[in-house]
């Protein structure tokens, strides 16, 4: 069993109640179109799903643009300074630009979030593509 069975089972759900779906409105079940249709489903599940985050990850960018002039005057003004008390004196003025532009410091981790989901969305759409049937 994988970490990823889960959310895979999760996207086959919506793989079958989309198939299911459509056959019902009469689509043939073998078409090509139907299991088109199936996985724009699950392709838009999933965007929906992750559309917060994404939204997070333009905001942390605005910011960090917002930042960028700042922190380049800083870095120039410690350019030659390796002393630990210089030092200590950078980073706490980086800390508060960061913190006047509401960059996050862990703004890694939407990206994080969405690996697994894109992995089983990835793992389901290559079974479903080699035939082969997710046992729930």
């Amino acid at each position: 069993m994988s970490v990823l069975d889960p959310v895979s089972h999760a996207l086959a759900g919506v793989v079958a109640a989309t198939h299911s779906g459509l056959t019902s409105l009469g689509a043939d079940p073998a078409s090509g179109t139907t299991w088109l249709w199936c996985i724009a489903a699950v392709v838009v599940t999933v965007r929906l799903v992750l559309l917060p985050l994404a939204v997070h990850g333009v905001r942390l960018a605005h910011a960090s643009a917002r930042a960028r002039p700042h922190l380049q005057k800083l870095t120039q003004r410690y350019r030659n300074r390796k002393d630990p008390e210089s030092t200590r004196a950078f980073m706490a003025e980086r800390r508060r630009i960061a913190a006047e532009h509401s960059m996050s410091r862990l703004g890694f981790l939407p990206l994080l979030v969405q690996l697994p989901l894109w992995l089983a969305l990835y793992y389901l759409l290559a079974d479903v593509a080699a035939g082969v049937r997710s046992e729930q």
